[in-house]
């Protein structure tokens, strides 16, 4: 793992005159240019934060603005937020962001949020010129001008830092330096695990199991992030309805790159009857998924708890070839 950190220099400037009698004046030491801001009224010596694991406790709340609009850490409930404090002069945090971006991309779909915290003098500004000379990141990045924010943080030094916030907006790691794109899952791994909302709405039973489960509780199980899985046929879909919300893949076609890619997933299998719900099911505890249900009754069970269906658009066929006219020899055909 690589930590490596920005070197602070320090200029020490004398001015002497040998075989001079009288002493001449010595030009004071500039300022050394601080790892994270310029903050000449911060303690010399940070309180020390561990990095690592934390316990939970509140998430102090933010909002910054951005580029892209204001960013509100109080909006993100329910989401693993990853805070990433960087500099846009901090080329530790420029050489970071390739792994966020990566991050970012592939977990956005199952809640996470990565955002970039620009530590800059004047951040706002430095983030807007920067922006005009580089393209931004596909996560959203804001300016914390007044280093308020990272001085919640635990006065955050040294560039970059990361720190993982959890779904109920309590810390839960922290790490000084960059970071690849496997260890920051590795960072990530016990949050995204632990503080799944759809796990813990879910109803009691055993992992890696298949489990019934009634219309009325998978609703509420949807609501909460698990995915359900529609696995008829397209005419039966076409003839009762479709499921709202539902990812429809008939069992013929199901494949494990179809299913979320984080197995802590809660999944709810549907079909008319339960023949083919019940073997995506098996696949699925097959391939590794920890929570997995059997909607009861299928279908027709969604519709007798007065759960509503959607009318399945009719698929629009491929327009009719123009029809050509017959080529015409543009010699005579000898006989």
């Amino acid at each position: 793992m690589r930590l490596r950190y920005g070197p602070l220099l320090l200029a020490l400037w004398a001015l002497a005159a040998a075989g001079c009698e009288s002493e001449e004046a010595v030009a004071p030491a500039p300022a050394p240019r601080p790892t994270a801001r310029s903050a000449p009224e911060a303690p010399a010596v940070p309180a020390p934060v561990t990095d690592g694991p934390l316990d939970p406790a509140p998430a102090p709340d933010f909002t910054l603005p951005g580029p892209g609009g204001d960013f509100a850490l109080a909006e993100q409930r329910g989401h693993v937020v990853v805070l990433n404090f960087w500099a846009t002069w901090n080329e530790l945090s420029l050489e970071g962001m390739d792994a966020l971006a990566g991050l970012h991309e592939t977990l956005a779909g199952e809640g996470l949020v990565v955002v970039g915290i620009a530590e800059d003098d004047d951040a706002l500004a430095a983030l807007e010129a920067w922006a005009a000379e580089n393209a931004l990141p596909p996560y959203p990045v804001v300016a914390d001008t007044a280093g308020a924010v990272a001085r919640l943080y635990g006065d955050v030094e040294l560039l970059p830092t990361t720190v993982v916030v959890d779904r109920e907006g309590r810390l839960r790691a922290r790490h000084t330096g960059i970071l690849s794109e496997d260890e920051l899952l590795d960072l990530l791994g016990p949050v995204l695990i632990e503080d799944d909302a759809p796990l813990r709405a879910q109803p009691t039973g055993q992992p890696g199991v298949v489990q019934p489960l009634a219309a009325a509780d998978a609703e509420a199980l949807v609501r909460a992030g698990a995915v359900l899985v529609d696995v008829r046929e397209e005419p039966a879909r076409q003839a009762v309805g479709a499921l709202p919300y539902a990812l429809h893949r008939p069992l013929a076609l199901l494949a494990a790159e179809d299913l979320p890619a984080n197995f802590a997933t809660p999944l709810i299998f549907a079909d008319a009857s339960d023949g083919a719900s019940a073997e995506a099911a098996e696949r699925a505890v097959r391939w590794g998924y920890r929570s997995v249900y059997l909607l009861e009754g299928g279908v027709g069970a969604w519709e007798e708890a007065g759960l509503p269906l959607e009318p399945v658009p009719a698929r629009r066929q491929p327009p009719a070839p123009e029809s050509t006219p017959p080529l015409v020899p543009t010699r005579p055909v000898l006989g």
